[in-house]
C-alpha cells in the first residue's frame, strides 16, 4: 500500500504539473505573468544574487538580447544538427527582467536561452504566448494608377543644356627597363635615386 501511494505521489509531481508551452521567441514573454523557478536572481545590473524570490509570481518587464555573433547561413550549413541547433537556441537568449508584486526587480543574471527558460521561469496559470503570425506568403497586390502624362509648366528657354564635364585624361608613362635607360639614369639609380 505505501508502495503505490508513493509511485502515485511520483507520477502525480512527474505528469501532473501543467507543462510550459514551448517558446521560441523569448520576445513574446513580455507583459506574462511567470513563475521564478529555483534558479537564483539577480539585481538588475549587478552580480547580487537574490533567492527569496523562488516560486514567486513576477511579471516580465524586459528583455536584453545577448550580444552573441551570428553565424553565417553558409557556415551553419556545415555544422551536425546538433552544433546547429544548440548554436540557433543560444543566439535567441535574451536576459529577462521580471517585477515582483512587492515592486523588486529581478533579473536573470545573464542571458537564457529559449532550451533553458523551464529552468528559470514557468508561466504561471492561464498566461500563454500571443501566437506567432506565420509570414504572409504572398504579398497583398496593389492596384498601380494609370500612367498620367506629365505636363511641364517650367517656361521654354533657348539655353542648351550644359556639356558634362570631362576631367582631363592623361597618357600612360611609358614603362622604362633598365635596358632603355641611359647611363646617366642608371648611375642614379645605383647611387639611390639623388636628383
Amino acid at each position: 500500500m505505501k508502495r503505490a501511494i508513493s509511485m502515485f505521489l511520483v507520477a502525480e509531481a512527474c505528469f501532473g504539473q501543467q507543462q510550459t508551452p514551448a517558446v521560441q521567441d523569448l520576445n513574446l514573454l513580455v507583459g506574462l505573468e511567470v513563475i521564478a523557478q529555483r534558479m537564483p536572481l539577480c539585481r538588475p545590473g549587478t552580480f547580487t544574487i537574490v533567492t527569496d524570490y523562488a516560486d514567486k509570481h513576477a511579471k516580465v518587464i524586459s528583455l536584453k538580447p545577448s550580444n552573441v555573433q551570428r553565424v553565417s547561413a553558409g557556415n551553419m550549413s556545415k555544422l551536425t544538427p546538433e552544433l546547429r541547433a544548440f548554436l540557433e537556441d543560444t543566439q535567441k537568449a535574451a536576459t529577462i527582467l521580471v517585477q515582483f508584486a512587492d515592486g523588486t526587480q529581478l533579473d536573470s543574471c545573464g542571458p537564457v536561452s529559449p532550451s533553458r527558460l523551464p529552468n528559470y521561469f514557468e508561466l504561471a496559470p492561464g498566461q500563454t504566448p500571443p501566437a506567432v503570425q506565420p509570414p504572409i506568403a504572398h504579398p497583398p497586390t496593389v492596384q498601380t494608377p494609370a500612367a498620367v502624362p506629365v505636363v511641364s509648366t517650367a517656361p521654354e528657354t533657348n539655353v542648351a543644356p550644359a556639356a558634362p564635364v570631362m576631367s582631363k585624361v592623361e597618357k600612360p608613362r611609358p614603362v622604362r627597363s633598365a635596358s632603355n635607360l641611359s647611363d646617366e639614369e642608371v648611375s642614379r639609380a645605383i647611387r639611390g635615386f639623388e636628383y
